[in-house]
Order: structure tokens, then C-alpha cells, then sequence
């Protein structure tokens, strides 16, 4: 399946790289929150298939002394020999099975980025409450987080562009 964006900000489709769904242990029992697809380019796609299959070579062989970049970072790295026909790189997707207000989804968000300094989190924390709006996210809603290639990262909610954070951490 391909990811059709805004056409200000891309000519080449993305392609659904993974699938998932974030669930939360609530002591009795799991509570599903949403479904999760990762889109990448073409070109980030080739990285992620080869960082995947240089990874497995490196298990078999026991060869595992060199640092090796993460996939996150390998699949939003260039290489100077691509050509890239779409300034988006890569995009995550959330589409929420309930309803959450806006408080709820940045402290889920807040979690997720612990670690990082107490501003840049509250920076993500605003682009992510002026994209989804004071009233939360319903249950037919979807978020987007594309890494554009100029403008770091961008919010959408449903196709809407919200918010932008250019930020090399992120």
C-alpha cells in the first residue's frame, strides 16, 4: 500500500514498510490505542532492506564488533549517489481504535520521548496539540509524522498539515 501526501510535498509515493498496533498494559488487562504503518521512500526503503540484511550477516558470522548505525538513522540518512524524486522521506502513521484528548496523547507522547531535553519535548508537545486540536483525536482520526528532508519533521492530522519541528535529534 502507498501513502498518498500532500502534493506540495511529494511526486513519488511512499511505500508501507511495517505494520503494527501500540497496546497499554493497564494492570487487569491490554487496552488497544492505535494502528501503526511505516511509509519510506523508495531509496529509504533500500537502506532499511540492506541495514536489515547486513544486520542478519553480522548474527550469523558473530561479527558484531563494529558500531553499527541504528535503522532509524540509516533510513533518514542520504548517500550522495541517490537521487531522490520526493523531499519526504519517511512517515508514521496513527490510527487511533478510541478516542483520547489532546492531554492524553502528549503524555503518551511525552513517554515515548523520555530522554530527550524537558524543550525539545515540550516542542514536539505543542506541534502535536496545534496539529490534532483541542478536542483530541476521534475515532475515525489519523495522525502523520513525515520526515521531510527540508523541513524536518511535520504533524498532520487527517491529510492536514499542523505543525513543524526541524530539530536534528529528532
Amino acid at each position: 500500500a502507498k501513502l498518498k501526501l500532500p502534493s506540495d510535498y511529494t511526486s513519488t509515493p511512499l511505500e508501507l514498510a511495517g505494520v503494527g498496533i501500540r497496546r497499554k498494559n493497564l494492570y487487569l488487562f491490554e487496552m488497544d490505542i492505535y494502528k501503526v504503518g511505516v511509509h519510506l521512500s523508495p531509496n529509504a526503503l533500500k537502506r532499511a532492506k540492506k541495514w536489515c540484511k547486513d544486520k542478519s550477516s553480522e548474527t550469523e558470522s558473530g561479527n558484531n564488533d563494529t558500531p553499527q548505525k541504528s535503522i532509524a538513522e540509516t533510513i533518514l540518512s542520504h548517500t550522495k549517489n541517490e537521487v531522490d524524486t520526493s523531499p519526504i522521506i519517511a512517515a508514521i502513521t496513527l490510527n487511533f481504535v478510541r478516542e483520547f484528548p489532546s492531554s492524553m496523547l502528549n503524555g503518551g507522547f511525552d513517554e515515548i520521548l523520555n530522554g530527550l531535553s524537558r524543550e525539545l519535548i515540550n516542542e514536539f508537545s505543542d506541534n502535536v496539540s496545534n496539529s490534532i486540536g483541542q478536542h483530541g483525536v476521534l475515532l475515525t482520526d489519523y495522525i502523520t509524522f513525515l520526515w521531510h528532508s527540508e523541513h524536518g519533521i511535520m504533524f498532520m492530522k487527517n491529510g492536514i498539515i499542523g505543525g513543524k519541528l526541524k530539530n536534528e535529534v529528532l
